[in-house]
């Protein structure tokens, strides 16, 4: 059970670390400095739709 999770979170950090060198080759090969994001490495974003205002809906 141990050594299960410490594969999942092996395999986590390897492909954190890849996604991570991978956008910052394409970055250096497009000419873009290289952004740095400790919190987000991976610069992901929640893409769910916002809530309209209810007081627009009323009028």
């Amino acid at each position: 059970m141990i050594s299960n999770l410490v594969y999942i979170g092996l395999i986590s950090v390897l492909l954190i670390i890849s996604g991570w060198s991978f956008k910052a080759i394409i970055a250096m090969i497009q000419g873009k400095p290289i952004n740095t994001n400790w919190s987000n490495p991976l610069n992901l974003k929640a893409r769910w739709p916002t809530k309209k205002n209810e007081q627009s809906e009323m009028k």
